[in-house]
């Protein structure tokens, strides 16, 4: 009964609107196909949370589905992914679906979406889901965090990325590590692939992260504000393709103007990007 009421909170904007954030519940869960409970935020007004109380079984489908079902195309069962910004675990959750044997690490350090993964993994029987509760940049210290109080899919290592709807300005202290130095602290030997929704930090990301991608040249998911995708591209560097779905076509770097100019006529800022290695088409 206590949870039904707190999934009703969850799907209810109009709750939220007229009480404030501290004083609505933090968790409570969603059953997908009555096996898998999913641990959510309640407060969270427009992302992963309250599309999954809102849609269920159809919002755990629905929620990024081009994403995930292109992802789960150039994946296999035993492969490593890594979830970089990985909220309430919506895409981990629904790779280990379809490949039991999928090694997860998911990392998101904002405390009361990892204590959601937490209550996930605890009533649940998947093996080989690593959680980590640290955001991946690049400095091994202690960061200042900026929340978004509208999605909780907007939390951010970049203030400036914090959604207008955000009712004010607030922010807590994270740990923050670099991905080179999380792989050499935790012998990874292989990461096949790589998703990055950060919220504006995903160059910072990678400045922590070359020598793991120079080593294991994994395929990468990215979600980039477009000023940010020549930095990106500039530091990823060669022997990587570029495939933008919203466009529907591979990038040529050498056109990246004409491509900014593409999405600003149709009104994006934001746009996913998928880097593949050139022998892994």
């Amino acid at each position: 009964m206590i949870n039904n009421i707190k999934s009703y909170v969850a799907k209810s904007r109009w709750i939220k609107k007229i009480i404030p954030r501290n004083y609505l519940p933090e968790t409570c869960y969603v059953e997908i196909n009555k096996k898998l409970k999913i641990f959510i935020s309640p407060r969270d007004v427009a992302g992963p949370s309250f599309h999954l109380a809102y849609g269920k079984d159809v919002g755990f489908n629905n929620y990024e589905e081009r994403n995930k079902k292109l992802i789960a195309s150039h994946l296999k069962d035993g492969d490593v992914f890594f979830d970089v910004g990985a909220n309430i675990g919506l895409f981990s959750l629904y790779l280990k679906r379809l490949y039991p044997d999928l090694k997860c690490y998911l990392f998101e350090p904002f405390p009361t979406l990892f204590n959601c993964l937490k209550l996930t993994l605890k009533n649940s029987k998947m093996e080989d889901v690593h959680i980590n509760d640290y955001a991946l940049c690049n400095e091994n210290k202690e960061l200042e965090f900026f929340i978004d109080t509208f999605n909780d899919g907007g939390h951010s290592l970049d203030s400036s990325s914090i959604s207008s709807r955000s009712k004010k300005a607030q922010s807590l202290k994270i740990q923050g590590k670099k991905l080179d130095s999380f792989v050499a602290e935790n012998n990874i030997d292989r990461i096949d692939f790589l998703k990055i929704d950060i919220q504006g930090a995903e160059v910072e990301f990678l400045k922590g992260a070359r020598e793991s991608i120079n080593k294991f040249k994994p395929k990468i998911m990215v979600e980039l504000n477009n000023k940010n995708l020549e930095d990106f591209i500039n530091l990823i560097g060669e022997g990587y393709e570029i495939y933008c779905p919203g466009l529907d076509e591979k990038i040529d770097a050498s056109k990246l103007n004409e491509i900014k100019d593409k999405l600003i006529r149709a009104g994006k800022d934001e746009e996913d990007y998928f880097f593949f290695p050139v022998d892994e088409e």
